[in-house]
C-alpha cells in the first residue's frame, strides 16, 4: 500500500514537472507590434526560439537584448523570399539590433530584407554564438548594411547588399564562413576580418 502511494506521488510530481518544463517557442507574426513582443519573449528565453514573419513591411527600430542563454532564429514564413519580407528602419537608426554578448546565444536570419538604416546599420549583431545569414538583403542604409562583431562563428549564405553608403557587409569574427559564388565587384564594399574559411 505504501509503495503504491509513493508511486502515485512520484507520477504526479513527474507530470507536474513535465507540464511546467520550458520549451522552445515558435512565433508567427504579421505586425510590427507582434514582432516586438516576439523579440522580447525570445530574449528572455533559455530555449532556442523561432520567429516567422509573414509577407509585408515591418517598420521600426527593433531590438533583441538577450537576458538568457536561449538563441533566436528570425525567418520569412516558408515559401517567401527576402523581397517579400522587409524590416525597415525608416531612415532612423537601425532596423534590427541584437545584443547577446553576455550569454553567447546563437542567432540566424533567413530570407529577410533589412533596409533604410540611418546613422547606423540595417542589422547590427553583437551575438557571440553561431550567427547565420541565409538569403538576406541589406540595402539603402547611410552607414553599413550589416555589422557583426562576434567571438563565435559567422556564416553568410547567398546574402547581398546594395545602395549602402559605407560598407555593405562588415563582419569581425575569428571564424567566418562564406558560401556563394561572389564576383570580385561584389566584394568591393564588404569587409571580413579574421576569416578562416572561404567556400
Amino acid at each position: 500500500m505504501k509503495r503504491a502511494i509513493l508511486k502515485t506521488l512520484f507520477c504526479a510530481l513527474l507530470a507536474a514537472f513535465s507540464a511546467t518544463a520550458v520549451q522552445a517557442a515558435d512565433y508567427h507574426v504579421t505586425t510590427a507590434a507582434e514582432l516586438t513582443a516576439a523579440l522580447n519573449s525570445a530574449a528572455a528565453s533559455v530555449e532556442d526560439d523561432a520567429i516567422y514573419l509573414a509577407a509585408g513591411t515591418y517598420n521600426g527600430n527593433f531590438k533583441y537584448n538577450a537576458v538568457n542563454s536561449g538563441g533566436v532564429s528570425i525567418n520569412a514564413e516558408l515559401g517567401l523570399n527576402a523581397e517579400q519580407v522587409i524590416v525597415d528602419a525608416g531612415g532612423d537608426a537601425y532596423a534590427l539590433w541584437l545584443n547577446g554578448s553576455n550569454y553567447y546565444p546563437s542567432s540566424s536570419f533567413k530570407n529577410i530584407t533589412f533596409q533604410n538604416g540611418a546613422g547606423s546599420e540595417g542589422l547590427v549583431s553583437l551575438v557571440s554564438g553561431v550567427t547565420t545569414l541565409d538569403g538576406c538583403i541589406f540595402k539603402n542604409s547611410s552607414n553599413n548594411g550589416l555589422s557583426i562583431n562576434s567571438n563565435g562563428v559567422v556564416k553568410i549564405i547567398n546574402s547581398s547588399s546594395s545602395n549602402i553608403n559605407l560598407i555593405g557587409i562588415n563582419v569581425k569574427s575569428p571564424n567566418i564562413i562564406i558560401k556563394k559564388n561572389y564576383s570580385k565587384s561584389q566584394f568591393s564594399r564588404h569587409v571580413f576580418t579574421s576569416y578562416r574559411r572561404f567556400n
